[in-house]
């Protein structure tokens, strides 16, 4: 009886962790341009060859949104990718609280310079 309450125990707290660590990012595209791809590293180790487009082909449409899970708080770098092929690097974005991120013409612009 010991040994079936302990692994429900484990189950139960890695079912907590998994839960916990399943955090979600909501991208609004306030820009003119649809966002093609998104990808997210811990900042100052943006390796950005070696790591996923988070939208997982997905495009984020001009005055819409996309949700992204497992991105926890913290400060993060972002790459994005534009359907004009623009790709602008945004670094050390903090999330926490209600994890949105809001894509403007602004931060379009700013990497075009």
């Amino acid at each position: 009886m010991l040994l079936k309450a302990m692994a429900f125990a484990a189950v139960a707290a890695l079912a907590f962790v998994s839960a916990a660590s399943a955090a979600e990012l909501n991208v609004i595209n306030n820009s003119k341009v649809t966002i093609t791809e998104l990808k997210v590293a811990p900042t100052s180790d943006a390796n950005w060859t070696s790591l996923d487009d988070v939208l997982k082909g997905q495009a984020i449409e001009p005055g819409t949104s996309g949700t992204v899970t497992g991105i926890d708080p913290g400060n993060w770098d972002l790459q994005i990718t534009t359907s004009d092929n623009q790709i602008c690097e945004v670094l050390n974005v903090g999330f926490e609280g209600d994890m949105k991120w809001t894509v403007t013409d602004d931060i379009i612009t700013a990497c075009e310079d």
